[in-house]
């Protein structure tokens, strides 16, 4: 069987091989990041939505969805720039009940928060600070029906982010191995390309 070089892999041989265009393509540039480890975090947070019966025994909590920035200030400096914001962490509680169902319950994490970061400046293109978050916890009480007081730890990563556009190399569209036989009645499918001739549009210029 012929190797497929222009299928998604580690690259053997030569990289230059195979590179036949510069590729103009719209990403999410993260300009500037950082990140933010703890462990053994003491936090109080109230839940509601509960799915089962009166809580009787915590079992978790865990991250609830993707966290967002509230009140953000940006203060410039020489050679960054100081962020101010409230990180809001939605929660998920799993806990069982009196009879030993088990049920969920939401609830929301928040945490002032201050770094510093670059920012794209002299463009016109704005740019926006995201956060990503992984948070773990098995320890945790009742306080009352619905506050829990728990022990976690977490990993926060905040990032600047600009939509651009931006010149890549590349080996040209990709090619993919094929899934299965086809039987017939498609002829014109089976032999079409899936994407447009490059090659056939440069002959043309």
């Amino acid at each position: 069987m012929a190797v497929n070089y222009k299928a998604a892999g580690r690259i053997s041989g030569n990289p230059l091989c195979g590179l036949c265009e510069r590729m103009c393509i719209e990403v999410r540039q993260v300009f500037d990041g950082c990140m933010r480890r703890a462990d053994n975090q003491n936090s109080v947070a109230r839940f509601s939505g509960f799915t089962a019966g009166e809580p009787a025994e915590f079992v978790s909590v865990s991250l609830g969805g993707q966290a967002v920035i509230s009140g953000l200030k940006v203060s410039s400096g020489e050679s960054c720039n100081s962020m101010e914001f409230v990180l809001n962490i939605p929660l998920l509680l799993t806990y069982t009940d009196t009879s030993g169902q088990t049920g969920t319950a939401v609830g929301m994490l928040r945490l002032n928060r201050s770094v510093s970061l670059r920012v794209p400046t002299g463009g016109l293109l704005p740019y926006t600070v995201e956060p990503k978050v992984f948070i773990y916890c098995n320890v945790g009480s009742f306080l009352n029906s619905d506050t829990v007081s728990f022990t976690y730890c977490i990993v926060e990563i905040i990032k600047v982010i600009i939509e651009t556009d931006i010149l890549v190399p590349t080996y040209g569209y990709a090619v993919y191995p094929e899934c299965s036989e086809c039987g017939g009645g498609c002829s014109f499918i089976m032999a079409s390309p899936v994407f447009p001739d490059t090659d056939a549009r440069r002959r043309r210029q």
